[in-house]
């Protein structure tokens, strides 16, 4: 898939930090503001999925032999 160019404003400690931190990693300034971006966001997607998964908690649990033996 082709890649879109997106302009986005940082300050200019925010740009240095990012430079740093890509340097130290090898990788590109985008790459780093990529990356990052796409993390923050699936950990969040990853919070509302447990927060759901909890709502709806029926609250039976097993042991992990009891899940081996309904696997087995």
């Amino acid at each position: 898939m082709a890649k879109v160019v997106q302009g986005i404003r940082f300050e200019p400690e925010e740009i240095e930090m990012i430079n740093e931190y890509a340097k130290f990693t090898g990788k590109s300034f985008s790459a780093v503001v990529r990356e990052s971006t796409l993390e923050a966001i699936e950990d969040k997607i990853d919070v509302e999925i447990l927060r759901e998964a909890i709502r709806n908690d029926s609250g039976t649990y097993l042991t992990l032999d009891e899940v081996i033996e309904e696997v087995l």
